[in-house]
This record gives C-alpha cells, structure tokens and sequence, in this order.
C-alpha cells in the first residue's frame, strides 16, 4: 500500500457538532479533531526531523517543513460523549464509519481504521 490519497478526509460528528480534517488542507482551525502526519505503525513525524527513508523534504509554503507523502495519520479526538469517525476518498471504497462511544470513568480509547483495496476475486 503507498501513501494516503491526498483527497482524503476525516470526519468526525459529535455531540458538538460535525468536523473535518482534509489532507490536502490540513491547516483548518479544528476544535475536536487533530491529526498528523503518521508513519505505518502510527507514530507521529515531526515535520522538522529528516523523512525516515533519509531523504529530506523539500521546505513548504511559508518556510513549513514538508513531511513528503504521508502514509498513515494519527488523529485525536476531543469528545465528552460518542463521536462516529468517517474515511472517505475516492481511490478507495467507503470505509465503515467507526462509532465510538461513551465509557463511564475512561478518559481514553483507541481505534484504527484502514484503507483496503477489496479483493478482486482471484484465486491462486
């Protein structure tokens, strides 16, 4: 699997109300929903720390430091209540949305959801 499609989007609903965050754009003011730029084990990349392959991004808009393609992200989501996560992109196909609910005296839970390709019916 290569990098993340650069029209991706995440959403999220909650309680507060609807929010986005889209790869190609990803300095939008958020409130609930904050992402980064992950490797495929979900650890953060620091945009400022050379890319893992050794070779360096080229600097963005504004003097930003590019991450170069991104091939996972890690987001977090701020919620007092349930929330459901959508993926969407057009070079895949719908991904489930992932409802997450509410855990009485838990202040954390982690998911994932991947990008699949569906199977093409071939047999060996």
């Amino acid at each position: 699997m290569g990098p993340l499609p650069e029209d991706l989007i995440v959403r999220i609903e909650y309680g507060g109300g609807e929010e986005e965050y889209v790869l190609a754009d990803p300095g939008t003011e958020q409130e609930a929903l904050f992402c980064d730029p992950a490797d495929r084990e979900g650890n953060v990349i620091d945009a400022g720390a050379p890319a893992p392959n050794g070779a360096g991004g080229a600097g963005g808009e504004g003097g930003a430091p590019s991450v170069g393609p991104v091939e996972a992200l890690f987001c977090r989501i701020w919620s007092f209540g349930p929330a459901r996560i959508e993926v969407e992109t057009v070079a895949y196909p719908m991904v489930e949305p992932l409802d997450l609910t509410h855990e009485r005296d838990v202040c954390t839970g982690k998911a994932e959801l991947e990008l699949e390709m569906p199977d093409g019916g071939m047999t060996p």
